[in-house]
C-alpha cells in the first residue's frame, strides 16, 4: 500500500470508501485492499460467510482491542488494514498519563489536608494527562499528501488544567512537585536500567478499556518516551506503543480465561500482578550483572498470588519493589474499572457521589438546627440540674471518608452507599417536616422571649 497519494483514479468511489482517500489511499490502493480481503473468503478452507469487504472493515473496526491481533493472520489485506487505519484509529482515542502524587484514594482527604489543598485539588493533581495531537510527518515524504499514519513518532500534548491547578495553588503545592514546576525531568523518562527504581510506575497508557503502566513493558520493543516541557508535549514511537498495548491486553485476556480457584487480592488484580511480574522478569537482562541477582531476589520476595501462603517478607530497606507494585496495582485497577464503565454506569456513580455529598451536608445542617433548638428550649437559666449532668454534645453519625472520585470506591462501599442513599431519599417528606418543625419551634421561642422582655420593661 502506497504511503504517498497517487493520481486519483477516474472511477468514482462510494462515500464509505472515499473518506480513505484523504488519509493517503487512492482508488487503486482501495481496490487492491478489497480484492485481497475478498480473496481470503474464496478459499475452500475458509469457514467465514462471504461478506462484502467494506462490511468486514466495519466489523474489524469494532472488534475489542484484545482480540484484534488474531485477525491479522486472516489475509494480507486485513493485516494491512489493521496495521494502518485500525491502529491509527486506536492512537486517536488513546492518551498517556504520568502519576505526580502518591496514589492514596482512601486517605486522599487527609493527604490533601496535610498540604493545605482540597480533595478536588488532589483529583486534579495526582495524574498529569497527555492527549494525542498528531503524528509527525516522515522526513522522506515527497509531499504533504502522505497518509496520516506514515510517520513513526506520535506527539501527545499535556493538558493545561494540571498546570493551571498548580499555578492556582501556589505555595500549597507539595515539595515533590517542584522538579516538574522547574521544568526538570518528569518521572516518565527515568532510565529503566536503574535497579533501585525497577518496577516503579512512571507512566500509563490508556486505550478504550485498557490501562497499562510502564511495569508491563517488555524489553522488545523498548519504548522510549521523550518530553519537551516547554511545549508541554511527549513523543513516542506510536507503532511500538500500540503493538505493545494490544499484545499485552491479549495476554491478559487469555490469563483471565484460565480457571483459578483462589486469589490473594482479587481475580483481576492477581492476574494483573502476575503479568506485570512476568514482564519485569523479562527486563532483568537490561541490568548490569551485579544488579541482576538483586532484582531477581526482589521479584521472588513479592507476596504470592492465587491464594498461596506467604512465609517470609523482606525488611523495610528491601521492600521497595513491593511498594511499587502495590501503588501500580491500586491505580491501574481503579483506572481500568473506570475505563470499562459504560456512560450510564459512569453517570450513576457520579450521581451517587453527588447525592452522598448532599446527604452529608443536609445531616450536618440538621444536627446544627437541633442543637440550636435544644439550646433555646433548655437555656442555661432554666436548665434542670439533672439535664446538665446527662447532657451530651450533638454530633452527626460518623461517615467514612471516601475518595472524591466514586470510581475508587470498592464494591462493598458502593453497595452500602446505595442502600443508605435509597433510605435517605425515601424519607424526603419526613426530613422536610422535621426541619419545618424545628424552625417553627425556634421562631415561637424567639417571639416568646421578646414578649417577656417587653413585658418586663413595661413593669
Amino acid at each position: 500500500m502506497a504511503s504517498v497519494a497517487k493520481a486519483p483514479s477516474a472511477s468514482p468511489l462510494p462515500s464509505y470508501l472515499a473518506r480513505h482517500v484523504q488519509l493517503g489511499f487512492d482508488a487503486d490502493d482501495i481496490t487492491a485492499l478489497l480484492t485481497s480481503i475478498e480473496s481470503s473468503q474464496g478459499l475452500e478452507t475458509s469457514s467465514l460467510s462471504h461478506l462484502p469487504a467494506e462490511i468486514i472493515c466495519r466489523i474489524i473496526e469494532r472488534v475489542p482491542i484484545d482480540y484484534v491481533l488474531g485477525l491479522r493472520l486472516v489475509s494480507r489485506g486485513i493485516k494491512e488494514y489493521i496495521d494502518t487505519f485500525v491502529k491509527y484509529s486506536y492512537l486517536e482515542r488513546s492518551q498517556l498519563s504520568c502519576p505526580t502524587l502518591p496514589w492514596a484514594p482512601a486517605a486522599g482527604h487527609a493527604f490533601a489536608r496535610g498540604f493545605n489543598f482540597s480533595q478536588d485539588d488532589y483529583e486534579e493533581l495526582y495524574l498529569l494527562r497527555a492527549y494525542f495531537s498528531h503524528v509527525e510527518a516522515p522526513i522522506t515524504a515527497v509531499d504533504e499528501s502522505c497518509a496520516k499514519w506514515a510517520g513513526d513518532i506520535a506527539v501527545f500534548k499535556m493538558e493545561d488544567r494540571w498546570f493551571k491547578a498548580v499555578q492556582r495553588l501556589g505555595s500549597s503545592v507539595p515539595p515533590f512537585l517542584t522538579p516538574i514546576l522547574d521544568w526538570d525531568t518528569l518521572p516518565i523518562s527515568v532510565p529503566r536500567q536503574d535497579s533501585e527504581t525497577h518496577g516503579k510506575m512512571r507512566w500509563l497508557f490508556h486505550l478504550d478499556h485498557s490501562v497499562l503502566d510502564s511495569g508491563f513493558q517488555a524489553p522488545r520493543p523498548h519504548l522510549q518516551i521523550s518530553q519537551n516541557i516547554e511545549e508541554r508535549s511527549l513523543r513516542v514511537n506510536w507503532r511500538d506503543l500500540i503493538q505493545w498495548s494490544l499484545s499485552t491486553e491479549t495476554r491478559l485476556r487469555r490469563m483471565m480465561d484460565e480457571a483459578q480457584s483462589a486469589f490473594t487480592f482479587s481475580p483481576q488484580e492477581d492476574r494483573l500482578r502476575a503479568l506485570r511480574r512476568s514482564c519485569l522478569r523479562d527486563t532483568i537482562t537490561l541490568f548490569r550483572e551485579e544488579d541482576q541477582g538483586r532484582v531477581r531476589w526482589a521479584l521472588n520476595a513479592l507476596p504470592p498470588l492465587f491464594g498461596k501462603p506467604r512465609f517470609d517478607r523482606p525488611s523495610a530497606a528491601w521492600d521497595s519493589l513491593e511498594h511499587f507494585e502495590n501503588d501500580a496495582a491500586a491505580l491501574v485497577t481503579i483506572l481500568r474499572r473506570e475505563a470499562a464503565l459504560n456512560p450510564q454506569e459512569h453517570a450513576h456513580l457520579q450521581q451517587l457521589a453527588k447525592d452522598r455529598e448532599l446527604m452529608v451536608t443536609e445531616l450536618s445542617r440538621a444536627v446544627d438546627l437541633f442543637a440550636a433548638w435544644r439550646s433555646g428550649m433548655y437555656s442555661q437559666e432554666g436548665e434542670p440540674t439533672s439535664w446538665t449532668k446527662v447532657k451530651k454534645p450533638i454530633s452527626s453519625p460518623p461517615f467514612a471518608i471516601l475518595p472524591k472520585n466514586p470510581m475508587a470506591w470498592t464494591d462493598a462501599q458502593r453497595r452500602v452507599e446505595e442502600q443508605r442513599i435509597c433510605k435517605w431519599k425515601s424519607q424526603k417528606k419526613m426530613r422536610e417536616q422535621l426541619t419545618r418543625l424545628l424552625t417553627d419551634s425556634q421562631d415561637e421561642m424567639y417571639m416568646m422571649d421578646n414578649g417577656l422582655t417587653d413585658l418586663e420593661s413595661d413593669i
